[in-house]
C-alpha cells in the first residue's frame, strides 16, 4: 500500500490525517498511562513516543483544551477527560496542523 492510499484509507476511515492519526493515538495512550500507572508527565511524555514535555503538553492542551498539571495528575480529573473526550475520533473537533 503506498502512503497516499494509506493517507486516503485513514482519511476515509477515521476523518485525520495519518500524523494527526499517530497523535491522537499517542494521547489516548498517555491518558492510560497516566490513569492506570500514575505516572508524571515527563515519564509519560517518553513512554508514549514524544521527545519533549512542553511539546506535549501543548499537543494535549491543543486536542482537550485543558492544561495537564505539572506534577501528578488526580484520578478523577483524567477519567473525566477519558470519559468526554476520548469519544470524539474521527470528528472535526481534532484540529490539523
Amino acid at each position: 500500500m503506498s502512503k497516499s492510499q494509506l493517507a486516503r484509507k485513514l482519511n476515509a476511515l477515521s476523518g485525520l490525517s495519518p500524523n494527526d492519526f499517530l497523535k491522537e493515538f499517542k494521547l489516548r495512550k498517555a491518558i492510560a498511562l497516566m490513569e492506570d500507572q500514575n505516572m508524571n508527565i515527563a515519564e509519560v511524555t517518553m513512554a508514549i513516543g514524544f521527545s519533549n514535555p512542553s511539546y506535549f503538553t501543548k499537543c494535549f492542551r491543543k486536542r482537550f483544551g485543558k492544561a495537564l498539571p505539572t506534577i501528578w495528575l488526580p484520578i478523577d480529573w483524567v477519567r473525566s477527560l477519558a470519559c468526554a473526550k476520548l469519544q470524539t475520533i474521527g470528528s472535526n473537533e481534532v484540529e490539523t496542523g
